[in-house]
């Protein structure tokens, strides 16, 4: 068999191989270049560099930043950039930019130009400057063409684009990055594709094309099974199918828990409260707890603040005027981050706790501008969850604001009230 760099560079012709260790990282033989690693005699910097990666991408984050901070006693500066990356993953992502800040760009290979790119937009996204995450990959992006890295570094480039996208709302380009990255990716990759592109499908109120992309998916790996429940248990919700949603949630929070997934635990915790208080008489006390547990950023906070407000809402400690008030303030801060769909989402429960209490006037200013909202995101479902949520509400808006109700469907009790809590 060839050398590792040899076969890298048949496959990616062009590219610069500075390591054994490196080669095999970048053919995914992790294995492989950690034993390389282990039987050098003097490694290199490039050797540890690529030793943390290769730990990284076999989930041993402790011994990935060991390694790379070995590379950083060693001069490589390009290290910084690996160990930014990993810092999330241990609980320590505070200490994010002040390893980027210490990195000279401007000496950068492309390849490592378009790696910190990418580090520093996942951080601004952590960190709820979601358009200037956008920048930074879309800059990446443009830096990338026609590299003869492109086809290692375009796939994660392409999802958080999809992902950033889809975050802001512009779900249809968010769509076209995804569909390009299904093109280049294959195993758990193409997976991972798959399941942002079921996120965005069902925003879109595209539920039976969801539901089929589900159905197309293989066997799907222990790592990824927690945030596959989460899809489905979305999906059912906007299917009108609450009991299998709440389903789901629980399979869903069970799994993360266990996998110490913190981000598809309080996704699935905190939605599974918001289902729990809404459709059943069951204690949601565990659920919000741990949801509240798993705050990581600033928007995990203002999400779990927003459902928070809806459940006192429910349990009536908090009235429909003062809601409506809690709600605006969210709202602000959602629209400073850009999360544009998540605060329609807001929006629409603060327009409902305003023409409850009596501001009918104001409540027909939200919604107006909710449909302008709809026009900008190019998406008229975005609100279907919701007005499961609230039907009575949505059976009004239907009248005076058709263009942002979607048909939803009836396998809920319209009759409950939305201000108590059902007995």
């Amino acid at each position: 068999m060839a050398s590792p760099i040899a076969r890298v560079k048949q496959r990616y012709p062009g590219i610069n191989v500075l390591s054994d260790v490196q080669a095999h990282a970048l053919l995914g033989e992790f294995q492989a270049g950690i034993d390389l690693f282990n039987s050098l005699a003097a490694p290199n910097k490039h050797d540890h560099r690529w030793l943390g990666v290769c730990h990284f991408s076999s989930f041993d984050d402790d011994q990935a930043v060991v390694a790379y901070m070995k590379a950083i006693e060693m001069h490589s500066q390009e290290a910084r950039i690996n160990l930014a990356h990993s810092l999330a993953f241990v609980d320590r992502a505070e200490e994010i930019s002040e390893q980027l800040e210490q990195v000279n760009f401007e000496t950068l290979s492309t390849y490592d130009r378009v790696f910190y790119l990418r580090v520093k937009s996942l951080n601004d996204e952590r960190n709820g400057q979601l358009m200037v995450a956008l920048r930074q990959a879309e800059y990446a992006w443009r830096l990338v063409q026609g590299a003869p890295e492109f086809p290692l570094l375009a796939p994660q480039l392409l999802n958080q684009l999809g992902i950033l996208h889809g975050r802001i709302g512009r779900a249809q380009r968010a769509l076209w990055y995804l569909d390009r990255n299904l093109e280049l990716t294959a195993g758990e990759d193409n997976l991972s594709v798959h399941l942002t592109r079921i996120r965005v499908l069902s925003s879109l109120g595209l539920l039976q094309k969801a539901r089929e992309e589900f159905a197309q998916l293989a066997d799907v790996p222990e790592q990824y099974r927690a945030i596959s429940h989460v899809r489905s248990a979305e999906l059912s919700w906007a299917e009108g199918d609450i009991s299998e949603a709440i389903r789901r949630y629980e399979e869903a929070a069970s799994l993360a828990r266990r996998l110490q997934q913190g981000f598809e635990e309080f996704q699935a915790s905190l939605d599974l409260a918001v289902l729990l208080a809404r459709f059943t008489d069951r204690d949601l006390d565990e659920p919000l707890s741990r949801a509240q547990v798993q705050i990581s950023d600033r928007s995990d906070r203002l999400m779990y603040r927003f459902r928070e407000i809806l459940l006192f809402l429910w349990k009536n400690k908090y009235t429909p005027a003062h809601v409506a008030n809690e709600l605006t303030t969210v709202s602000s801060s959602l629209n400073d981050m850009g999360l544009l769909q998540e605060q329609g989402w807001v929006d629409a429960h603060a327009a409902h706790a305003l023409a409850v209490s009596g501001h009918r006037e104001r409540a027909k200013d939200v919604l107006d501008s909710l449909c302008a909202l709809g026009a900008t995101l190019q998406n008229s479902a975005f609100l279907s969850r919701e007005w499961l949520l609230m039907p009575n509400f949505r059976a009004e808006v239907e009248i005076t604001h058709p263009e942002i109700v979607r048909s939803v469907p009836t396998g809920t009790d319209q009759s409950f009230s939305p201000w108590l809590r059902p007995k």
